[in-house]
Parts: C-alpha cells; structure tokens; sequence
C-alpha cells in the first residue's frame, strides 16, 4: 500500500470519528445534577436540592441555621458541618443516620421515623424531640439545659445530664429516666417510671404524683383514687388535668391552698375528701368536678365569687359559716364590695325559685348557673348581675328589679340561658330598661342584650348603638356553643354596631335602605369572617320610597362613534337583591332603555350603553321596575357632537 493510500485512510477514519461525535454528542448520557443548599435572606439553609441517599453540608454555605422539611427526599443519611445557631429537620421519613455538629444553641427533630441512634454534640443547649419511634439510643452533651421528648415509644432508659434545668416529657410509656438535681421545670404524663434524685430541692414523687418544693401537689397520678401526701400545703393550677382515671379524691388535713382550678380536670371525680384546716379557694376551683357533693370546713378565710363556676353539685360549710363565707338557706355568700353587703356565689342547683338574703346585692357568674328556673325573678336589693346562665335550660324570662345598676352583657354572650325569651326591668329602674324583649339602656339608645331563645327582633326606633355581645351563642352541652339564627329588623337610627366576630347569629335583616344599618349588613353580609353564614336582607321602604332614592343624570354630551355608560347611583343595599327566592343575583330591579331617536343616539335595552350615530340631540328613557310591579321612568337628554 503506498504512503498516500494510507495518509487517505487515516484522514477518512479520523473524519468518521469526528462526525460521530459532532452527530452523536447530544444523546450521550448526561451526569447528574449536583446537590445544592438554598439558603434564603434570613441566613437559613431551607432547601436541598437535587439530593441523594447520603447528603454532607459542608461548613460554608453561609448559613447561620438550618430548617429543613424532608419528607420523601431520599435521604438516609446526612452529616452536618459547620456553626449554626439553631438547627430544625422534620418529616425525615427516610433517615437513618444524622450526625449534627457540636455548638449548636438549639436542635429541633421531628416525625424522623427510622432514626434509630443519636448523638447531639457538646455546647447545644436546647434539645426538643418529637416522634422518633425507632429511636433507642440518645447520648447527650452535658451543656444541655433544656430537653424535650415527646412520642418517643422506642426510648427505654435515658440518662440525663447534671447541669440540666427543664425537662418535658410526654408520650413515652416506656421511658425510665432520673431527674438531676439540678431541674427545677418538669412537666411529665406519667410519674410511675420517674425517679428524682435524693438531692433535688425542687421536686418529688410520691405514689406516682409530683410535689414541689413547697409542698404543693402539682400534677396528679392517672389512678382511680387519689391519695394526697400527708403535709401537703397545696394544690396547683390544673393538678388533676390527664388524670381522668381519679375517681376518688382523699385530700389530708394539712392541706391549706387550692390554686385555680386546681381540680379541673376532675371530670369523673365522685367522691372528694376536703381538708379540714383548709384556708383559701381560689376561681374555678371546681370547674368541671363531677362529685356530688362538697363539704368545706369552717377554716376558711378567702374564697373567691367564682370558685363554683362550673360546679353543678351541692356545697355545704360545716356549721354553715366561716370568715370567708356564710351559708343561708339554699345560697352561700360572701361580703359584697358594697358596705354591709353581701355576694351571692353559690345556689343550690335543684331549687326552682331564687330565695336570697334581704342584704345580698351581687349575683356572681357561677352562682345560679345550672338551677332549675323557668322564671328568675332578680330581687329587689340586688345591684350587680354577672351570672352565667348557660345551663339554665328551662328559664325562659328574666325579671330584674329597679335597684340593679350593672348587667353583664358580655356574659350573656359567652353563657346565656339557650332558651330565654324575655328580659322585663322594674318602671323605676334607672339604667335599664326593655322593648321586644330585649335589655337596653334606660333611654333605649343602647341596645344590650337578645334573649337567646328569640327567633325575631325589632330594634328599637332611636336606639342608636348595639354592644358587641348583645348576640350570643346557645350553649349546646359538653362545653361547646353553637350558632343560633335570629331575623332582626334595624331602624335608621343606629350608628354604632357589634363587630362582625359577634354577629354569627343574624341570618336575615330588614333595613331601609341608604342607612348605616342597611351599609353594616351589606358589609357583613360579604365580610370575609362571615362567609360561612352570608346575611340574606331586604327594605323596610316601599317599592316606591326605594325607586325615589335612584339619582339619574340629567344630561350627556358624547361625540359621534363614541360610547357612553348611563351611570345612575342608588343608596346602600340596593345591589344585593330584595327578592329572597333569587338570593345572590345582585339585582333589585329590572331596567331597560329606549331611545327617542336612534338615528341619533342608539342604547343598549339592558345595558345603559349610548353609542353617537351622527350629530344631534335625543331623550334617552330610563325606566325601573321593581319586582312587585311599581315602575319609575327617567329621563336623559343626549347631545351628539362631530
């Protein structure tokens, strides 16, 4: 083969080598996207992208903290370097290694369901974990001064550091751990597998219940009787909140202070043993006890006005006094803020009628909530009135007597009878007074109150504003409320309404319109917080007052080829409709237009619009029809330029 033949093969074969690649480079497999960190304006590394099974973020991404969102990422594995302040990662569902830096100020992990060993790095000092099931190994640095766990049904055994502060800990029915001596905030569902150490002077267990330092109970163990350490001075706020399985309640002599509502919670408590010696009841004590009875001692010295609020059992004093309360007849009371009074704070529930002291001028909230009264007839003598009356299901009227000066509206919101129809004030009363019903102001320019039972009102012609809870909500049982419907009638003359929070109950208005009453239902019939329950409404005016309220131009110029609108204005609530069965339709009238010349001037039938055909003058006729018939005609002159 001579030189040339070959040179002319080696040109070929390198030719065919370089079209090939030329031809075929676009379809060669491209290597895969590289990891990427998103780190927002804030400083926070938000986002990985692209990942892969194993994940390492290294030190100089720039972030000052990391909150990342990983479900269904892919990731089992991922190594965290650098310095951060804070660190949060949730919805790891398929993680199952971490390894999280030293000097991280708090950590945050949550819902990693496959995480099964942890080690958190020396200078964190927050520590919050929640769900991480598989878990059963946690090391932890001796900086930590807050831990949480939470859901946690893998951990066994956990040792805790000694320079630890707070500890909480809560769905970990396995989980026996020993409480430093150096925590002084814990808060655990469960005391039975808990131990704290001898040399702790802030807390203690005894029988599965924890103690303070200062002798108060403070949370109860979940068992059906409650047996409270002798030399107990106290009960906390919400000691029995999670123990619904105390049935009985044997409270020793030495106790002295119930906080608020330090027994509620006690929803299935039947029988409750009352210290002897004890000194101060604090509010809603016993909201929500299920005992029968309570007998307290005449030991007393303080008991607060709602100590019984949502206490529907009987209450007795042993001798029927102390200093801090007397019992007479079928109430208990205690001095009143008015001299040589006092306050009623309890009432026999099963009683009928109300029978007070001739000297008792308050009716506390809790005081009369649950009796059986189909009529309460408020005596004379009594000046104040804030009682909650939500479980007073059969009152129906409600009669108050000229001495009363102060009625808590705002109670008759959240806690008014469900069924009352009626409000009546005594003639010489001289801050209150009714009309249909409801409670206003002497002058009846402010209306108060609507009986919750009421289907229809009228507010009063000359009532000028209507206090934020003079709507309530009926009380439907098991601490829950529920919307009740009511049609209200509003004159012209109110100016000042409830916020539209306190409105849910109105479900159809009468308003004239062009009044601020008929601007307040428009609004709150499109409000954002009121859509679940849109306001439906109509005119008090005759079709005939309404058509007089429509204001039309009376002249329009335009030049020849152009377009002009007819824009009449109409008072508030004219664009919703008046007829309820076309709800939402927007219209309160049919209107049409005819033109006198439409050589000059043509209109659309319907839509108002004029359109100049050549120059000239024209009557535009504007004519409104309202849905019973009655029918006014408007008259617009058209003058059409060149």
């Amino acid at each position: 083969m001579s030189r040339s033949v070959r040179k002319a093969i080696a040109f070929v074969t390198f030719l065919a080598m370089a079209i090939q690649t030329f031809v075929f480079s676009d379809v060669m497999p491209a290597s895969a996207a590289e990891t990427e960190f998103s780190v927002n304006d804030w400083g926070t590394l938000g986002e990985i992208l692209n990942p892969t099974e194993e994940i390492t973020i290294p030190a100089d991404t720039g972030a000052e903290s990391i909150s990342l969102y990983l479900y269904n990422s892919g990731i089992k594995k991922l190594t965290i370097k650098g310095e951060y302040n804070s660190i949060y990662i949730s919805s790891a569902d398929e993680l199952e290694e971490l390894v999280i830096p030293k000097n991280v100020s708090s950590v945050t992990l949550t819902s990693l369901e496959k995480l099964s060993d942890l080690k958190i790095g020396n200078g964190t000092d927050n520590l919050y974990l929640y769900y991480i099931p598989s878990l059963t190994s946690l090391t932890l640095p001796d900086s930590l001064s807050i831990l949480s766990v939470s859901e946690m049904s893998g951990l066994k055994s956990l040792k805790l550091n000694k320079g630890l502060e707070t500890y909480r800990q809560s769905g970990c029915p396995d989980l026996k751990v020993t409480i430093p001596a150096t925590v002084n905030n814990l808060s655990c569902d469960d005391y039975s597998l808990i131990t704290i150490d001898k040399n702790n002077p802030y807390y203690e267990v005894y029988d599965g219940s924890l103690y303070d330092s200062e002798k108060f109970l403070v949370t109860a163990a979940n068992k059906p009787t409650l047996n409270i350490k002798e030399g107990t001075l106290g009960i906390r706020s919400e000691a029995l909140c999670g123990a619904y399985a105390v049935t009985t309640i044997n409270m020793p002599d030495s106790v002295l202070y119930l906080d608020e509502y330090a027994l509620y919670g006690g929803g299935n408590v039947k029988k409750l043993k009352v210290s002897k010696n004890l000194l101060s009841i604090q509010q809603y004590v016993f909201t929500g006890l299920a005992a029968d009875t309570i007998k307290l001692p005449s030991t007393l010295e303080y008991v607060d006005t709602a100590a019984f609020n949502g206490y529907y059992g009987s209450v007795s004093i042993d001798g029927d006094y102390s200093e801090a309360i007397i019992k007479t007849g079928s109430g208990i009371y205690k001095k009143d803020y008015y001299p040589d009074g006092y306050s009623l704070i309890y009432y026999a529930k099963n009683k009928t009628k109300l029978d007070l002291r001739s000297d008792c001028t308050s009716i506390e909230e809790g005081a009369i909530n649950g009796c059986q009264f189909t009529t309460l007839d408020v005596p004379e003598g009594v000046r104040y009135f804030g009682a909650y009356l939500d479980e007073c299901t059969k009152l129906k009227t409600i009669n108050l007597p000229a001495s009363l000066t102060y009625f808590s509206d705002s109670d008759a919101f959240y806690g008014g009878a469900p069924n009352l129809q009626q409000y009546t004030v005594d003639s010489d009363n001289e801050t209150y007074s009714t009309y249909d019903g409801c409670l206003y102001s002497k002058d009846k320019q402010i209306l108060y109150t609507v009986p919750l039972g009421k289907k229809e009102i009228k507010v009063v012609r000359g009532c000028v504003t209507m206090r934020n809870y003079c709507f309530g909500s009926a009380y439907t049982g098991d601490y829950d409320y529920d919307m009740r419907y009511i049609t209200v009638e509003l004159p012209a003359t109110v100016r000042a309404f409830p916020d539209y929070g306190y409105c849910d109950a109105i479900d159809f208005a009468r308003v004239t319109s062009g009044t601020t009453s008929a601007e307040w239902i428009y609004n709150l019939s499109t409000d954002y917080r009121s859509y679940w329950n849109p306001v439906t409404y109509e005119f008090t005016d005759t079709s005939k007052e309404i058509l007089s309220k429509i204001a039309m131009p009376d002249q329009i110029t335009l030049k020849k080829g152009k377009t002009a609108d007819i824009a009449y204005t109409y008072p508030w609530g004219l664009n919703v409709v008046t007829d309820l069965s076309a709800a939402y339709n927007n219209t309160f009238a049919k209107v049409s237009y005819k033109s006198s010349k439409k050589s000059v001037a043509k209109v659309g039938k319907t839509t108002g619009v004029i359109t100049g055909v050549k120059k000239g003058s024209a009557t535009i006729t504007a004519t409104f029809v309202m849905l019973d018939g009655t029918k006014k005609s408007f008259k617009i002159k058209v003058k059409v330029k060149k």
